[in-house]
């Protein structure tokens, strides 16, 4: 019998003690995986913390089990980066000649809050999914049960109402 084998006849015969063996076996590796991709022993935690719950809901069993763990573990990663580049993106630009007024700001947030409450629900939903999230179109659409080009024109049109409901004095004076 091969290691996975002995180590999900375990967890079938007795969930808690086999996957606390499974645990034992990987949890250490996994870290180190996750570790050296994101350059963060917290958030490698939290990655493979992750990557077991969604061993415990994946059906059917996976046959290589240390592959597939791997590879979620090193996926979830991915997606952290991928969200902080996003991130890093978004703030390039605002260095500190640019930055807005904090009196700009706040005229900014409650015409943005305003304007938000134009949007239909599912607009907004998209909209938080996108902005505070950082999913992706896809990950967008499984979660709302929509196609993703569907996903791209909502969010189209939300950020076409956001901006026609802004007062162009309230952008003028974030970008000075």
């Amino acid at each position: 019998m091969s290691e996975t084998e002995v180590l999900l006849a375990e967890f079938d015969r007795d969930p808690e003690k086999g996957l606390s063996m499974i645990m034992t076996r990987f949890e250490k590796p996994l870290v180190r995986h996750a570790r050296a991709v994101l350059l963060d022993t917290e958030v490698a935690k939290d990655v493979v913390q992750e990557t077991f719950i969604r061993f415990l809901t994946e059906k059917p069993r996976p046959d290589n089990l240390g592959g597939w763990l791997y590879r979620v573990s090193r996926n979830l990663a991915l997606d952290i980066v991928r969200k902080e580049k996003r991130r890093m993106r978004l703030n390039e630009g605002l260095d500190e000649k640019h930055e807005a007024s904090p009196e700009a700001t706040a005229t900014l947030r409650v015409d943005l809050g305003r304007a938000y409450t134009k949007l239909t629900p599912e607009q907004r939903e998209v909209v938080f999914l996108k902005v505070q999230e950082g999913l992706s179109y896809k990950e967008i659409a499984d979660t709302i049960g929509k196609p993703a080009g569907t996903v791209g024109w909502m969010l189209h049109e939300a950020l076409k109402t956001l901006a026609g409901e802004l007062r162009p004095e309230t952008l003028a004076g974030v970008r000075s």
